[in-house]
């Protein structure tokens, strides 16, 4: 398999880094994968990783819990309910700091269409941008929703833009901030909620904290991170809220990646463990990040 090193930093161009420790594909091809820290503003990225053309190898798996729809296992089943919950708490967010009550939304990475559905169910006007064919052919049998499948057919300019759980998968982040920056209206909100590196599940975890989850996840911020990359376009930081579901699903996910005994039952109380110390450090396993677009 191909791979290719990260010569500069993804956020400030630098150019040394600093080994931080190997994690492993514990989904699909077992490999093990270096994660480096830049030596000058500290942004953590998986390098050397697979080529962008391979990718698409590394979702091939029937566990790829993104896209799953499967019932089957204590840990979908959970993962399911929560999802339902969580879409009110997303729209909600979403009515909460757009000035448009009537505005149009782009879900970029819609995975099957279940945000974009609930938004056009209450209201709103949804679409969504989905490279993978199965996870827009589910979205289409499922919800009837034809989900954009190239970026170059979005044709108009939206008042809100979210990424749940995607930036940290795309292989160049100022080419995306560019993307977002053209199609997104002036005052426009842009939403992006990514695992948080600084979270006490991940200090607790280290290489096995599922949220680094390699090679699928290229990019691991912190808040200063997202600050910075979208201040370089012009686009403001507003707010961040905590994902409070995430810490339990990651530290389950983590602890079966020790092959702990017990797994799920440790993970859940550690999980919660790590959502009580957030009180006090505001650093949740996933939050969420508020943007305004300037000009």
């Amino acid at each position: 398999m191909n791979k290719i090193e990260i010569k500069d930093c993804p956020i400030c161009g630098h150019s040394s880094f600093i080994d931080i420790f190997k994690c492993r594909d514990n989904t699909v091809s077992g490999e093990l994968f270096q994660l480096v820290e830049c030596r000058d503003c500290g942004f953590r990225f998986t390098s050397p990783r697979p080529a962008d053309e391979h990718l698409g190898e590394y979702y091939k798996s029937d566990t790829y819990i993104s896209h799953s729809d499967t019932d089957e296992g204590l840990t979908n089943k959970v993962y399911k309910r929560v999802r339902d919950f969580s879409l009110k708490i997303k729209y909600n967010l979403v009515r909460k700091y757009s000035k448009d009550k009537n505005g149009n939304l782009l879900d970029v990475g819609a995975g099957t269409g279940y945000f974009v559905n609930f938004c056009n169910r209450n209201g709103m006007q949804a679409e969504g941008f989905e490279p993978d064919s199965d996870a827009r052919n589910v979205a289409k049998t499922t919800h009837g929703i034809t989900l954009i499948d190239n970026w170059e057919k979005i044709n108009k300019n939206f008042d809100v833009i979210t990424m749940w759980h995607v930036l940290e998968h795309v292989p160049d982040l100022k080419n995306q901030f560019e993307r977002l920056k053209a199609i997104l209206k002036l005052n426009g909100i842009l939403i992006i909620a990514v695992p948080n590196r600084e979270s006490f599940d991940e200090k607790y975890y280290k290489s096995d904290w599922a949220a680094y989850d390699v090679p699928r996840h290229l990019y691991h911020f912190r808040k200063n991170d997202l600050i910075k990359l979208a201040s370089d376009f012009n686009i403001k930081f507003v707010d961040d809220k905590p994902m409070w579901f995430d810490a339990p699903y990651v530290s389950i996910l983590s602890e079966k990646h020790k092959k702990s005994y017990m797994a799920t039952i440790k993970g859940s109380i550690f999980g919660m463990i790590s959502n009580l110390a957030s009180l006090f450090t505001n650093q949740q396993s996933s939050k969420i990040y508020i943007f305004r677009n300037g000009k």
